[in-house]
């Protein structure tokens, strides 16, 4: 009588080859310095008491230019003005050529202008929406990232948008903040301080001491959909990520100087922000010279309540040391960073019967290496390849291809290419039997190489290539009988290997690989239930 036959059966799969994680970095997408600092940038002319002149002006007086090998920007500090002519003071403005959008901008400063009175350095950013520049400010956002005038010490930071964004008593910021409203319109009483017309939301710096330090520092500004925050770093303190060129604002220490995010405030940064353009710029008196701020200075005090403007036509040689030296300027944006993972397979079948069992397994691995090196005076090219295919008939099929290609360039009076390659397909299949545990397993194997190596110069050379294989199969079985169960174990393996090598008299390159593939099985049968397993695992190496 034939047994009733209750069977349940499963069946599991992950397959992950060619999996990709994928993360964000900041990478750099501009580098401003020594060589092309001054590319990136168009002259702002404007007439006024502070003269932005032309680039031809400013290079005929030595405005700007190099300085102990680093780009600078300064103000004519030798000629007196006049106070009642059409022109004042010349000085210099700096704007971008180009507009930027969201991203990471690192001012790094070799030398900051000295604080004096009637000056009003300032790094700022401003949006210039459609190309239409100053035009439409502040509608698309102003990011004031270093300024103020005089002979105040501190920074102070400011943004200037339409209506509708707040930045006040923020505990995620190191600056104390000293305006609520970024609005550039608004002017009265707001988070219980009084703000004029144009003054934005501000906050002062008075921790970091940084501002006016010939020494130089690094300001940052982190702009995105998020927030907008800005870092200051003293000389000394900046931290290696930067310096290293993969700045990462989460690992920095401490506060930003400068935050939307936090506090009694809120700003939606991509209604009020559009792509901005970067300006650098000396400028003499406006705020620094009205009646809130001149009065207060020592000149003021000292020389009979003089004017700002009459004391910057007739001091030339107090400006000498306001102008900004730049070590460079970075912009970087957010990009993808992907890296891939191991691949592997693996499947379980489980059934069961009422009265017999078995069990059985397969195990293949396949492995490739491959090494090569060269050295020539010459310029030559050795290529190598190998191919191995081991192949079995049975229920189950395993299949794995992998390659590894090296390639090196010297050059002294002659150059030289090396390249070394090894490729390997394989695959096995092999059957079971639970009736009684019979194993059968066929193999074939080839393997080719070939060598060439090729000069620009007559060399003598000579050239060699090699190949060999070798297949093995055997098979196995124990048995032991009791009582309780019947037991029966057999097992059967395929080994091929290929290898090959090229080497020239004047030149040298030698290339290596090796495959080996193999399968095993097991069977044992008992009375209770039946599984099969099969794991496949590829490695690849490469050494150059």
């Amino acid at each position: 009588m034939a047994p009733s036959l209750l069977s349940a059966v499963t069946g599991a799969a992950i397959f992950a080859a060619g999996a990709m994680a994928a993360d964000q970095s900041y990478q750099i997408t501009e580098n401003w310095g020594a060589n092309n600092f001054f590319n990136n940038f168009d002259f702002f002319e404007a007439g006024g008491f502070v003269n932005y002149v032309n680039e031809t002006y400013a290079r005929d007086h030595e405005l700007f230019g190099m300085k102990d090998g680093k780009p600078f920007i300064g103000v004519e500090h030798k000629l007196p003005v006049s106070n009642s002519g059409p022109f004042g003071r010349a000085s210099v403005r700096l704007e971008s050529k180009k507009s930027f959008g969201k991203g990471l901008f690192v001012f790094d400063m070799a030398y900051l202008p000295k604080p004096v009175d009637g000056s009003w350095p300032a790094i700022w950013m401003y949006g210039d929406w459609e190309d239409k520049g100053w035009q439409t400010w502040p509608n698309h956002g102003d990011i004031d990232i270093y300024e103020n005038w005089n002979q105040l010490t501190y920074n102070r930071q400011t943004l200037h948008t339409r209506s509708g964004c707040t930045v006040w008593n923020n505990p995620e910021m190191s600056a104390t903040s000293v305006s609520g409203d970024c609005d550039s319109d608004y002017s009265g009483w707001k988070f219980g301080v009084q703000q004029w017309q144009y003054q934005g939301c501000s906050a002062n710096d008075y921790s970091n001491k940084a501002f006016g330090d010939p020494n130089g520092g690094v300001y940052v500004v982190e702009y995105n959909s998020d927030h907008i925050k800005m870092w200051t770093f003293r000389p000394g303190n900046v931290p290696s990520d930067i310096t290293s060129g993969n700045p990462d604002p989460s690992k920095w220490p401490g506060l930003p100087t400068f935050s939307t995010k936090g506090g009694d405030g809120s700003c939606d940064i991509d209604s009020h922000y559009g792509n901005q353009k970067i300006v650098l710029n000396l400028d003499f008196c406006g705020v620094a010279g009205n009646d809130g701020y001149w009065p207060s200075t020592e000149t003021y005090r000292t020389k009979d309540g003089i004017s700002c403007w009459d004391y910057v036509a007739a001091n030339p040689s107090d400006f000498a040391d306001v102008y900004f030296k730049f070590n460079s300027v970075k912009i970087y944006t957010l990009q993808d960073v992907t890296s891939s993972t191991s691949s592997s397979v693996s499947s379980t079948s489980t059934s069961s019967s009422a009265s017999s069992a078995s069990t059985s397994s397969v195990v293949t691995t396949s492995s490739a290496t491959v090494s090569a090196t060269g050295t020539s005076s010459s310029a030559s090219t050795e290529s190598a390849s190998s191919t191995s295919s081991e192949s079995s008939s049975g229920s189950v099929t395993e299949s794995s291809t992998s390659s590894v290609a090296q390639t090196g360039t010297s050059s002294e009076s002659s150059s030289s290419t090396d390249s070394a390659s090894a490729s390997s397909s394989s695959s096995a299949t092999v059957s079971t039997s639970s009736s009684n545990a019979s194993v059968t397993g066929s193999s074939s194997s080839s393997a080719s190489a070939s060598g060439s190596i090729t000069g620009s110069v007559t060399v003598t050379a000579s050239t060699s290539a090699s190949a060999s294989t070798s297949t093995s199969v055997s098979s196995s079985a124990d048995e032991e009988y009791c009582e309780a169960d019947d037991e029966t174990s057999s097992s059967i393996a395929m080994t091929s290997t290929a290898s090959v090598s090229a080497t020239s008299a004047s030149s040298t390159a030698a290339a290596s690989g090796s495959v080996t593939q193999s399968a095993s099985i097991s069977s044992e049968s008992a009375k209770s239930y039946t599984t099969s397993t099969v794991y496949t695992t590829s490695a690849q190496q490469g050494h150059d």
